[in-house]
């Protein structure tokens, strides 16, 4: 069996597709991976064993579809990452070991024989074996140089044995010999005792354990301490004894010097574990860091504004990039501010929510889809976040775990109560896991640890929330940043990991989608040659005509809206750009989650060839 290699902290990506069927691929680089086989990788949702190849090339021979994933094509570019997994450590579990055995030195017996029952143990061949059945007054006798030999006593003349089951009935005959028998005695190994010795003229010797260890050189265990059942043996004080019980999930692990520690695994930063009777689950939950389930939580999109720029948000609509905004009073204003200079701060930027007008307690929340929020259903999810207030505050956070239709969350508030009472939802009924917990915020950036417990069976949707629990006077702040939800056994504070750029745009763009720059607010008149969609006039005069179908590199989540703007005008009409006129009934047709096609009638003056160009905005929120 080849051994498992490990690493820490390694990725890269594919260079080129490849089906479900190749097995060898090249990637960017073998930096920071295991120097040879055999070691194991994950691209998308599969993961694969590396057979041929190691740090020091890139080309590497892989086994498709391990532990249960599927084979699948992947793209070009995708990340590969190197981890810890169930199949890596199987061999932990005594239940699936198949080959080797427990040594002397690690407690074991060294030995794989099935035992028989109801025989002494030897030493034989350096390892702890069953000896031979023993007959009716058998008695394991030493043999100088040899192993002690199972063997009945012999009688000599004027000596009767009688063997018997467990017993040994020793009596003179009277006769058979010469002379007189003046005293008959025994002398037996310290396992045994001898009783009605000496006999002088009639008696019986009769032989039972003495309470006396049998030796480990003589088979035994050298210990008459009692079997608790269900434990591991090992090796102590020169005896074979019970070690400790184990509770759920431990394993007997070495310790240089001194007897193994029966101790559970500890997780740390891209591990957790379950442990359960005679199981352990290991779960590989972070690349590089804890893998965030938390959209946008570096706060970096805020597509539908100017982000750097104050702008007010509506009660229940999207501020930043997939984060639903709620307040109490009118109103609330939202800006993405750079965190490069912030003490502490390590993102790159950071969200700041500041109530204007009327006093009020604010809220932001975010929902986890369902596709992802199933993944959470009988773990420990642990929820984390950077903040600070422009006075010192206190912010309440909670992990809600919504068990309604999925993907038909209803966020809304009936009350916002009074200070130090959480707000009431509409819909959610007590479901706050296991409580609210309130963070004491003040003007200096402090990273806040909110554990989940275990959420139940029935969760469809988590929901994450953050607010005041007080109201804010007009033009107070609430920073914000560095939002990570991660599934996590262990319950401590992980230093901010943000995801590649190309991961966060891609993440955000499951939900909004535009034609304009990536930090450009839509709008109406924005001006040609901007980023609009433009394709050739097909015809010539006024006509409908439809533009080729506009593909989404990846799906978005369901559905979108898509609103269109005219890049010269304020309306939402294509644009004749080579004509200088405005088309007509413009729309967005053949709309699903993987693109749309674009319809408008053209004017009379159109010519063929004419470039038409139109922005849109394709939004396809929780």
């Amino acid at each position: 069996m080849a051994t498992e290699k490990f690493a820490n902290n390694a990725q890269t990506t594919l260079v080129g597709d490849i089906n479900n069927s190749v097995t060898s691929i090249t990637v960017a680089s073998g930096s920071g991976f295991p120097a040879s086989e055999q070691f194991r990788i994950r691209i998308d949702n599969e993961l694969m064993l590396v057979t041929t190849g190691g740090s020091g090339s890139t080309t590497w021979t892989v086994t498709r579809g391990v532990e249960g994933t599927t084979a699948t094509s992947h793209c070009g570019g995708a990340l590969v990452t190197h981890g810890l997994t169930a199949g890596a450590i199987q061999n932990l579990d005594a239940s699936v070991i198949t080959t080797g055995v427990l040594p002397i030195a690690k407690g074991g017996t060294n030995s794989t024989a099935a035992l028989n029952n109801n025989r002494l143990m030897g030493s034989s061949g350096g390892a702890i074996v069953e000896r031979g059945a023993m007959t009716n007054g058998q008695l394991p006798i030493g043999s100088t140089g040899a192993a002690p030999v199972n063997a009945a006593l012999t009688a000599g003349s004027g000596i009767t044995i009688i063997n018997g089951a467990g017993s040994i009935e020793i009596s003179a005959s009277g006769g058979g010999g010469s002379g007189t028998v003046t005293s008959v005695d025994m002398t037996v190994p310290s396992v045994l005792a001898v009783s009605g010795n000496p006999v002088t003229t009639s008696g019986t010797l009769a032989l039972s354990y003495s309470g006396t260890a049998l030796p480990v050189a003589n088979g035994g265990t050298n210990s008459t301490t009692a079997l608790n059942n269900n434990r591991l043996m090992g090796s102590s004080g020169g005896a074979i004894v019970e070690r400790a019980a184990m509770t759920n999930g431990q394993l007997a692990i070495g310790s240089t010097g001194a007897a193994p520690v029966s101790a559970t695994l500890s997780p740390e930063n891209g591990v957790y574990t379950v442990n359960g009777a005679g199981s352990i689950r290991i779960g590989n939950g972070f690349l590089g860091g804890p893998l965030s389930h938390a959209v946008n939580g570096g706060f970096d999109a805020a597509q539908r504004q100017t982000p750097g720029t104050p702008t007010t948000i509506s009660d229940g609509s999207i501020g930043p990039d997939h984060w639903i905004v709620r307040r109490e009073n009118a109103d609330l204003r939202y800006q993405r501010n750079t965190g490069v200079s912030e003490t502490t701060l390590t993102s790159r930027y950071y969200g700041r929510f500041e109530k204007i007008t009327n006093a009020g307690k604010i809220m932001i929340l975010q929902i986890i889809p369902h596709r992802v929020s199933v993944s959470f259903r009988t773990y420990y999810c642990q929820f984390q976040f950077t903040a600070r207030g422009d006075i010192s505050r206190t912010l309440k956070a909670a992990l809600l775990e919504w068990r309604g239709t999925a993907d038909s969350v209803d966020t809304s508030i009936s009350s916002w109560n009074g200070t130090g009472t959480d707000p009431t939802f509409t819909s959610f009924t007590s479901l706050l896991y296991p409580a609210s917990i309130s963070n004491s915020c003040t003007t200096a950036w402090s990273r806040f640890n909110y554990g989940s417990g275990t959420h139940t069976t029935s969760c469809n949707n988590s929901v994450i929330a953050i607010w005041s629990d007080a109201g804010i006077a007009a033009n107070g702040t609430i920073d914000i940043g560095e939002v990570t939800l991660s599934i996590n056994q262990s319950g401590f504070t992980t230093a901010w990991q943000p995801l590649p750029m190309y991961a966060m745009i891609d993440q955000v763009r499951q939900y909004c989608r535009k034609s304009f720059a990536f930090d450009t607010e839509p709008i109406q008149n924005a001006g040609t040659d901007t980023g609009e969609y433009t394709w050739p006039s097909p015809v010539t005069g006024s006509s409908t005509v439809r533009s080729p179908r506009i593909v989404f590199p990846t799906p978005m989540h369901g559905t979108p809206t898509v609103t269109l703007y005219n890049p010269s005008a304020a309306n939402a009409e294509v644009r004749n750009i080579t004509g200088v006129a405005d088309c007509s009934s413009s729309s967005a047709v053949s709309i699903t989650s993987e693109g749309f096609a674009i319809e408008t009638t053209t004017t009379a003056g159109t010519a063929a060839g004419d470039l038409l160009g139109v922005h849109w905005l394709a939004v396809s929120e929780l």
